[in-house]
C-alpha cells in the first residue's frame, strides 16, 4: 500500500490512473484477483464516522437515502448525534449499524466501520456531507453499470466546501476531491499518513473521475466554540502536542494571547468573525444549493448553526 502512495506522488494523477488500468487488466487476464462479486452482494453501504455532528447528520443521511442500502455509523459523540442517527434511519426505513467508540485515531475508527459494512460498494460519507438530490439517480446508474463489469473501481468527484455558514466559501480552496465511493475488498485498510487518515487503494483499482461537483461539504458550518476547539486541536496536532497536553488548558492559554480574552465564547465569536472576513459569498456556482441546505436555512432564522 505504501508503494502505491509513493507511485501516486511520482506519476501524478494521470500517470497513476493509466498504471491502474494496466494493472487491473493484467490481474483480470491472469486471474490473480477474485472479482468483487465473490465477496459481497450488490449494494451500497454508507460508512459514517461521527463526533458531535448533531447539526447536519439528519440532512446528510437523508441526502443519500435513495442511494445506499444501509448506514454504518461509528460514533464518538457526547451530544445528540447517535439519537438523531437512529431516528433518521428509522424514519427512512433503512438498516443502521450504530457502533459506539471513544474518540481516537480516525483511521482506526474508519477501519471499524469498514469491517462492519455488508455490501459491495462503500460510500464514505461524513455527517456534514450533503449529496445534491439531482445526482442520486446519476450515481446509482454509474454504480450499477460498473457492477456489471465486476472490476474494482473508485469514484472520485469534488465536493463544494462551504465555510462558517451556508452562505460563504473560500474561493482559494473550495473544491475537495476524493474517492467517495469505492468497491470493497477484504484487504482494504485505512492508515494514518502525515497525521491524516488515508485509504491507499491497490493498483488493480480503476479510477473513475467525475469532473463536476455532486455534493457539498459543510466544512466549517459548526458552532463557534466547536470551531475554536477544532482550530487549536489542529494547531496542537501539527505541533506534535496531541496526547501530551490538556487541550482545554492549551486553549485557555492561547486565547488570551490570540484574542485578548479569557472567555471561550468571546474568543469563539472573534475567531468566527475573523474567518468570515476572508470568505466570499457563495451564489450557487458551480453547484446550486441542495434542498437539504435550504431547508435547514429556513428552520434556522439566523442562517448560522449556533
Amino acid at each position: 500500500m505504501d508503494t502505491v502512495f509513493t507511485l501516486r506522488k511520482i506519476l501524478g494523477r494521470r500517470g497513476i490512473t493509466f498504471a491502474r488500468r494496466i494493472c487491473a487488466s493484467i490481474y483480470r487476464a491472469l486471474g490473480i484477483q477474485r472479482p468483487p462479486s465473490a465477496y459481497r452482494p450488490l449494494g451500497v453501504s454508507a460508512l459514517i464516522v461521527s463526533y458531535n455532528e448533531e447539526d447536519w447528520i439528519e440532512e446528510s443521511m437523508e441526502s443519500i437515502s435513495d442511494l445506499v442500502d444501509e448506514y454504518v455509523v461509528v460514533d464518538s459523540s457526547t451530544d445528540s448525534t447517535p439519537e438523531k442517527a437512529r431516528r433518521t434511519a428509522k424514519r427512512l426505513d433503512k438498516p443502521l449499524k450504530l457502533i459506539r467508540r471513544p474518540p481516537g485515531d480516525l483511521a482506526e475508527l474508519r477501519n471499524i466501520g469498514l469491517h462492519n459494512t455488508s455490501y459491495r460498494w462503500i460510500m464514505v460519507w461524513d455527517p456534514d456531507f450533503i449529496l445534491h438530490e439531482k445526482y442520486v439517480e446519476y450515481l446509482k446508474r454509474i454504480i450499477y453499470d460498473l457492477s456489471r463489469n465486476d472490476w474494482y473501481y473508485a469514484l472520485y468527484w469534488p465536493h463544494v466546501c462551504l465555510d462558517i455558514d451556508t452562505r460563504h466559501y473560500d474561493p482559494k480552496n473550495y473544491l475537495q476531491t476524493e474517492h467517495w465511493i469505492y468497491t470493497y475488498h477484504p484487504t482494504l485498510k485505512y492508515k494514518t499518513i502525515n497525521h491524516l487518515e488515508r485509504l491507499v487503494l491497490p493498483l488493480y483499482y480503476i479510477r473513475i473521475d467525475i469532473e463536476k461537483p455532486l455534493s457539498f461539504h459543510l466544512r466549517t458550518v459548526k458552532k463557534p466554540v466547536r470551531l475554536l476547539y477544532r482550530h487549536y486541536w489542529y494547531k496542537a496536532l501539527w505541533s506534535g502536542l496531541v496526547g501530551r497536553i490538556n487541550l482545554d488548558e492549551y486553549i485557555r492559554e492561547n486565547i488570551v494571547k490570540d484574542f485578548h480574552t479569557s472567555s471561550i465564547e468571546e474568543a469563539a465569536m472573534k475567531f468566527v468573525a475573523g474567518k468570515l472576513a476572508s470568505l466570499a459569498e457563495y451564489r450557487g456556482s458551480p453547484l446550486p444549493y441542495s434542498k437539504y441546505i435550504l431547508r435547514k436555512r429556513e428552520i434556522n432564522s439566523k442562517n448560522m448553526v449556533r
